[in-house]
């Protein structure tokens, strides 16, 4: 084995294993106002901008954001999803533009705070053609 070429991959590794270890995982949301159970009321979006409101479907959904950091999803969905998830603060069209996103383990695209209330909650894929995700809140956890 050569030696040479073994000294060049190590240090690539490290430098690798060194920044995935120190990647901003985000908070643990404990008292951000999302943590909730949230009833899925509509989604609107792609390159058409088409809409699907939960009263047209039939289908109840929802999500719930524990305080601990878990995330679930509910109701009549296909896959069903029990995961994790964190909140952390970036830019997200330019550098002066930044908002709250939510990144929720095994889950692509990430998604941002696009609107907060007390009782509603829009949240938006990060593409440029996807969709906004609006909820209403059914109490908190």
């Amino acid at each position: 084995m050569n030696f040479r070429n073994l000294i060049p991959t190590a240090l690539a590794l490290a430098v690798v294993a060194l920044a995935t270890s120190c990647e901003d995982k985000g908070t643990q949301p404990k008292d951000h106002p999302i943590v909730g159970n949230w009833r899925w009321v509509s989604s609107c979006g792609g390159f058409a901008y088409n809409c699907t409101w939960a009263d047209s479907t039939g289908k109840f959904r929802g999500v719930t954001f524990e305080r601990n950091g878990r995330y679930s999803e509910w109701g009549d969905v296909v896959f069903p999803l029990a995961s994790r998830y964190h909140i952390v603060r970036r830019p997200r069209w330019s550098p002066s533009d930044s908002a709250d996103f939510v990144l929720i383990d095994n889950r692509s695209p990430d998604m941002y705070i696009e609107k907060l209330t007390k009782d509603t909650l829009v949240l938006s894929e990060y593409c440029l053609d996807c969709f906004g995700h609006t909820y209403v809140r059914l109490g908190n956890i």
